[in-house]
């Protein structure tokens, strides 16, 4: 367990000594300051491992988050957050780059996988046309990559529960599942290939080593 892992492993376990209101009101603010993409994830840590151990000792005085807080939560939440370093341009390039190749990998993987099955109960080899195979594959990372910022964000604001967002979700996995399914099924373009499973999973399991490492490196 890294150093970072383990310092966020104490922060949850304190949350336990809040009471009910005073952790969802701290879990607001948190989720503002935590998922503030642009700052700096472990300075963000930091304080508010720090503010978590005075509103604990806080509430055993008998203080409630509104006399810690204030009224106004997210405005609270903005000022902490304001005062926070901004994050590594290296930081934030690393995150992107993460998703990207992981997305890249689960489908290089998933593919290979089912290239293998095929040739395993047919004797024949999964083909594609490979313009749809193109389409198909960016609107999947795309649409994956935007899921991931858009459940960034609502988490950051505490929206992650309501209709609008549910909703918005459910259209983003229908567009990365409905969309491929399309082009492969009513409208294959291009000439048809064959990307064999031999080639398929090594490719994914490079694809899944190098997206490890730019976790590693945004985790830093």
């Amino acid at each position: 367990m890294n150093e970072f892992n383990a310092m966020n492993l104490d922060y949850m376990r304190k949350t336990k000594y809040l009471n009910g209101s005073n952790k969802a009101a701290f879990m607001a603010v948190a989720n503002y300051v935590r998922f503030s993409y642009t700052k700096s994830e472990r300075d963000a840590h930091v304080i508010l491992s720090d503010m978590l151990d005075h509103l604990i000792e806080a509430q055993e005085n008998g203080t409630q988050t509104a006399d810690f807080f204030g009224d106004d939560y997210q405005a609270f939440a903005q000022e902490i957050t304001a005062e926070l370093p901004d994050e590594s341009r290296y930081k934030m390039l690393y995150h992107f780059l993460f998703i990207l190749v992981l997305n890249l990998g689960s489908v290089t993987l998933a593919y290979g996988v089912g290239d293998l099955i095929k040739l395993l109960a047919t004797g024949t080899h999964l083909r594609f046309p490979l313009i749809s195979l193109i389409i198909s594959c960016t609107v999947f990372v795309v649409t994956v990559s935007l899921l991931t910022f858009f459940m960034i964000i609502t988490a950051r604001n505490n929206t992650s529960k309501t209709l609008k967002t549910k909703l918005i979700i459910y259209l983003l996995v229908f567009l990365m599942l409905m969309v491929p399914l399309l082009f492969f099924i009513f409208f294959p373009i291009g000439s048809i290939m064959s990307f064999k499973y031999y080639y398929a999973i090594p490719s994914g399991i490079i694809l899944f080593v190098l997206a490890r490492y730019f976790y590693k490196k945004m985790s830093r």
